[in-house]
């Protein structure tokens, strides 16, 4: 009984906070209070960012990432269309991390044999990661909102390069096997 409360009163929050995931500010600095308003203005006016995460801290000095159920966020963004690509970005990791396990790059690898590493972190997972982040944003933003942003600073600038030079390729790989993140 007690769970179907749970889930009852979790349906209840998510409907009445818009959809807006749990965000826990971890050290309590003023930077991290930013970072948590821009995200709540960031899902308000944007609704169709991916939800695979409910839970988001924030935490001064760590690298982006999602694990454990939960996507944990840094302070060192200061523009919010910045925020928004990273935030899009570990919210698809749970869209990919639904097909394979996220530390298993190389179950990836035989969908690109065109591809070889780039020495990045977790090449053929990013590919897809970042292809589908790039969609969403081109479907969700202007085009030069979208140049803005992957003119600034990038966790994977090689791969990005990639995603973009070969979309088209890519996007026909992804949908052969079902990997393009449906937009709503």
């Amino acid at each position: 009984m007690t769970n179907i409360l749970e889930n009852i009163n979790s349906l209840i929050l998510e409907v009445l906070s818009g959809g807006i995931p749990n965000i826990k500010i971890i050290t309590k600095t003023g930077r991290e209070e930013k970072i948590k308003t821009m995200l709540i203005e960031l899902y308000n006016q944007y609704p169709s960012i991916p939800k695979f995460y409910n839970n988001i801290e924030i935490k001064f000095g760590v690298t982006p990432n999602s694990f454990n159920n939960k996507i944990t966020l840094n302070t060192r963004l200061k523009e919010p269309l910045g925020l928004l690509e990273v935030l899009v970005h570990e919210q698809l990791h749970g869209f990919v991390d639904k097909w394979v396990n996220k530390d298993a790059d190389n179950e990836y690898k035989w969908l690109f044999p065109d591809y070889s590493d780039n020495g990045e972190r977790s090449f053929y997972l990013h590919i897809i990661v970042c292809w589908n982040t790039r969609n969403w944003l081109l479907n969700n933003l202007t085009s030069k909102e979208v140049d803005f942003i992957y003119s600034s600073w990038q966790a994977y600038p090689k791969t990005e390069e990639l995603v973009k030079k070969d979309f088209n390729k890519i996007k026909k790989i992804l949908e052969q096997h079902d990997l393009v993140y449906k937009i709503i």
